[in-house]
């Protein structure tokens, strides 16, 4: 007999959950309560339910009584709500106090609560199975890696984006802040609506809350009307990268906005409304600008609805060897197919690079510029990476002789003139050698000059 995912409805209404008991039937294993101090007691007596499914406005213990009962049983099992008065109890304002993870209200399609609980299970599935974490990571956010601090980034995603308003994400340049942005997103309700990036810029603040907010006709000298990313994005996802780089005036029009969901035009004093979700980013500490003056206290607060931290590379050594293999893919496949084959010399070397200069960033230029290097010849030596990576290795050794260091510097001198020529001869001719001086050279230190000629490579 197959094994269905449990789920839980809470209603007061028997008919509500006889109905949603026929939906749900034939997918899950469905238990029912039709009371808060019910459903609690079953959530104690039962730890495989995936979802439950909350009815807000109930006798005695209402739906959102329930929703705190429940937390200090299970704080993780996912809790959508479900109202006929959304009048009474809005979105956001459920949203915001509450975090379930997804609200539906009665009137809507049944295939929206339908969908909603299907991704409820998945996520506490994958949870409680990180290989899953990892593959929906992959495969949905086209995120890359499965260490740790990777598994509690993936579930923190999956926890925060169907009740988030406001997110801000932190990290250095190159983490893929932006990846995570649009992962929230995807794994969000409101994944088939448009997803808007915006970088922010300090420039006059005119042009900053333009490009926020629009522009109407004549707001300045030959300016046209024309919408801005706002509007734009009414009823969908605005991410807002480099945050901190915001100036202060466009801070204000930011909160106004964050605050009524309206905004004005630059020229303009007719005022408009959008309903959005609002991601934010930066590389900076934003938090001590706000402590400097330099970013508002107030907007600091909204926008840290939730915080989510995106971990360096070097804090995930783990993970480069699996997005050096991804990145060699991509490239092999783009319409030049530069092919890369590395030494395990070669990815010990990249495990052990800081990439303090861009993170997964830095990584993908490193490979791009490898890759176009071993253009007709895969496999490539090592020290090209060593070279790329900026790592000055020494060859003299505490134990060897003075005849032995020297060898080893020659056979690093021919390497080094090998790899700045596209042929032995034209490295002899350059150094005024003789090329059979030079080949018999080369064969006393062993270096190998086939593996350096370059004729056919761009």
């Amino acid at each position: 007999m197959e094994n269905k995912p449990t789920i839980l409805i809470i209603d007061d209404d028997p008919g509500i959950l006889e109905a949603l008991a026929a939906t749900f039937g034939s997918d899950y294993s469905v238990l029912t309560a039709s009371s808060g101090s019910e459903g609690i007691e079953t959530l104690r007596k039962r730890s495989d339910i995936c979802c439950v499914i909350l009815d807000i406005r109930m006798p005695g213990m209402n739906g959102l009584e329930t929703a705190d009962g429940i937390r200090q049983v299970n704080p993780d099992v996912p809790i959508i709500t479900y109202t006929a008065f959304p009048g009474d109890y809005k979105e956001e304002d459920i949203c915001r106090k509450y975090h379930p993870f997804g609200y539906v209200t009665k009137a809507e399609d049944p295939v929206i609560l339908q969908d909603r609980v299907r991704d409820a299970v998945a996520k506490r599935g994958a949870e409680l199975d990180p290989r899953r974490l990892v593959a929906t990571a992959k495969e949905d956010f086209g995120i890359i890696g499965g260490s740790r601090v990777m598994i509690e980034l993936y579930r923190q995603i999956l926890t925060i984006a169907p009740c988030f308003r406001r997110c801000l994400i932190l990290g250095e340049t190159g983490v893929g802040k932006e990846l995570v942005a649009k992962a929230l997103h995807l794994a969000g309700n409101r994944r088939d609506k448009v997803f808007r990036p915006h970088l922010s810029t300090q420039v006059e603040v005119g042009f900053t809350k333009g490009d926020l907010f629009g522009v109407a006709k004549n707001a300045f000298q030959g300016a046209d009307e024309r919408k801005g990313v706002v509007e734009t994005v009414d009823g969908g996802v605005l991410f807002i990268d480099e945050i901190a780089d915001l100036g202060l005036d466009a801070q204000l029009e930011l909160l106004r906005f964050l605050d009524t969901g309206e905004f004005c035009p630059l020229g303009s004093t007719a005022v408009r409304r959008a309903d959005a979700l609002v991601i934010t980013a930066t590389n900076k500490d934003l938090e001590g600008l706000r402590n400097k003056g330099l970013f508002r206290a107030d907007l600091y607060s909204r926008l840290t609805e939730f915080v989510i931290r995106v971990p360096p590379l070097r804090d995930r050594r783990e993970d480069i060897r699996e997005l050096t293999d991804y990145f060699i893919e991509v490239i092999r496949k783009e319409p030049r197919g530069d092919l890369l084959i590395l030494s395990e010399e070669a990815y010990a070397l990249l495990g052990q690079h800081d990439w303090t200069d861009g993170n997964v960033r830095e990584l993908l230029q490193v490979i791009k510029h490898l890759a176009a290097q071993a253009r007709g010849f895969p496999h490539l030596p090592t020290s090209y990476v060593e070279e790329r990576l900026g790592m000055k290795s020494n060859p003299v050794r505490e134990d060897s002789t003075y005849r032995e260091d020297l060898g080893e510097l020659t056979r690093n001198y021919l390497i080094w003139g090998l790899r700045r020529c596209k042929t032995p001869a034209e490295f002899a001719r350059k150094k005024k050698w003789d090329l059979s001086n030079l080949m018999r050279t080369l064969r006393k230190f062993g270096v190998d000059p086939g593996q350096y000629d370059q004729r056919g490579i761009g």
